[in-house]
């Protein structure tokens, strides 16, 4: 087992982002089976939360194989960690306590309240309360989040516009920025200075987005809950960070995962697309490097 770990050189950062990886899948699961078999949503939940119970147990296991690693990181100054964190702590505040807004277009909380209330899957259009005019599309009745947030509601007895609202967005903020530390790992190697730059730079950029709905920022602050925002700044980083360091496993979970939250043409989304490209520019380098030795 440590072998294996170490072979896939997996982190903490690692453990968390495609932990909340596996929550989609699991989801994916359960949601499949309460759509296609009809169960309700305490069945549901209960499917989502044995999935969740073993890969809990999986990720205590890898930690706890994993152990301390030197990697020999160069060091940096105390202030740089410290005002990152900061930044982080004070976004964490303003996710938690915000007052939630309406973003247009987006129904995850009626969705997620239908869910609860009728016992069940796409039971009734959460818009009007009555039964679907026009039946939904096979792509849209797919996407797991609502059932992934009810599953949470269900199991823990929180309100949807808690949960839905202000804890799955403060574990989308982690995903992010994990996400993004792995990434300066590959841009910067083992400078922890120019890493926590990097990090401090992508922080204020997010706070500068959140002007307009549908940025980056905007869902980080506002829509954390939201798939485009699962998407933008958990799967596309973390696909880049996977394909630049020929980890093609990491690829292949967000692939995965943008078909299970995104409305995309049947999974051919950006992280398809990002990782086809990193494929070909790898491919052009190897033959690149083949002729230069054979010349």
């Amino acid at each position: 087992m440590q072998q294996f770990v170490k072979k896939l050189d997996i982190s903490f950062a690692d453990l968390y982002v495609t932990g909340v990886i596996a929550c989609i899948g699991a989801a994916e699961v359960a949601h499949l089976a309460g759509l296609f078999l009809g169960l309700g949503m305490g069945t549901v939940s209960l499917i989502w939360g044995g999935f969740f119970a073993l890969l809990l147990l999986f990720c205590i296991l890898v930690w706890w194989k994993l152990g301390r690693r030197d990697r020999k990181l160069v060091p940096c100054h105390k202030g740089l960690p410290i005002g990152f964190l900061l930044l982080i702590f004070v976004q964490m505040l303003y996710i938690f306590c915000m007052q939630q807004l309406v973003t247009p277009g987006d129904i995850t909380l009626e969705t997620v309240t239908t869910f609860l209330q009728e016992d069940g899957i796409h039971r009734v259009n959460p818009l009007t309360g009555g039964a679907y005019i026009n039946p939904l599309s096979m792509r849209y009745k797919i996407l797991c989040l609502p059932t992934l947030y009810g599953a949470v509601c269900k199991l823990t007895g929180l309100l949807p516009e808690i949960a839905v609202c202000h804890i799955v967005p403060l574990i989308v903020l982690g995903g992010c920025y994990f996400s993004y530390y792995k990434l300066s790992g590959i841009l910067f190697g083992k400078h922890l200075g120019k890493r926590y730059t990097f990090l401090i730079l992508v922080a204020l950029v997010l706070w500068m987005l959140d002007g307009a709905t549908y940025l980056e920022g905007y869902g980080l602050l506002q829509g954390g809950y939201m798939g485009t925002t699962i998407r933008g700044l958990i799967l596309i980083p973390y696909t880049l960070q996977g394909g630049l360091s020929k980890q093609w496993w990491k690829c292949a979970l967000c692939v995965l995962a943008e078909l299970c939250v995104c409305m995309t043409l049947w999974g051919l989304g950006f992280c398809l697309l990002i990782t086809t490209g990193l494929v070909i520019l790898h491919w052009c380098e190897e033959r690149k490097s083949l002729k230069e030795a054979a010349s």
